[in-house]
């Protein structure tokens, strides 16, 4: 077991990052834009040392001590429910040979994302748009990292709708206002709005 959260940090610092943007004023597009390359290449950095510490040959999935980096401790207890018993919801986090590497590509996709997202104004014709871009840009990187890293099937299922939400928030930024089109789920369907 790791003595420092490399998964914790590596997962939620893109979360505190969108939550720290909402504060930041739209027209500080600098501010916004290097916070949001300063977290990405804090988790490429994270994702480096965690790969120089990965041990190869216990990259198997088939029991608890194939994983690494694991975090686990209980979040979720109700005792006494009747005819289940004991519900519970752990918060659990580990990386194995698989994950390893989807990780890896995550954080550089990520850093790629934001290197080539610096100039978002130019091509949606929205000013200020950049702030809303970048939350929601972080936002999907705490899903996609979660995706890979959560081991308990319930985080792993907030992950995944997080992940799922946050991809047709940023489907959606490309559709200019005059458009008058309004998103109807996660499956991005645009349906004209009846003036």
């Amino acid at each position: 077991m790791s003595q420092f959260p490399y998964l914790s940090v590596l997962t939620f610092l893109p979360l505190i990052a969108a939550l720290a943007l909402i504060f930041v004023p739209a027209e500080k597009k600098n501010a916004i834009r290097y916070t949001a390359l300063g977290v990405v290449i804090i988790q490429v950095l994270i994702t480096v040392v965690m790969w120089m510490n990965f041990n190869f040959s216990l990259a198997g999935i088939n029991d608890i001590n194939g994983y690494q980096f694991i975090e686990k401790f209980d979040w979720i207890v109700l005792t006494g429910i009747p005819l289940i018993g004991t519900f519970k919801i752990e918060y659990f986090l580990g990386l194995d040979g698989l994950s390893m590497p989807m990780v890896i590509l995550s954080s550089i996709i990520a850093f790629i994302a934001v290197i080539s997202s610096w100039n978002i104004e130019d091509s949606t014709h929205k000013p200020n748009s950049s702030k809303g871009y970048f939350i929601l840009l972080m936002i999907l990187n705490t899903g996609t990292l979660g995706v890979f890293l959560a081991l308990d099937f319930s985080c792993s299922i907030f992950s995944g709708n997080l992940f799922c939400f946050r991809c047709t928030s940023l489907s959606e930024f490309g559709v200019d206002q005059e458009e008058n089109m309004l998103p109807s789920s996660f499956l991005s369907i645009h349906l004209p709005v009846q003036s």
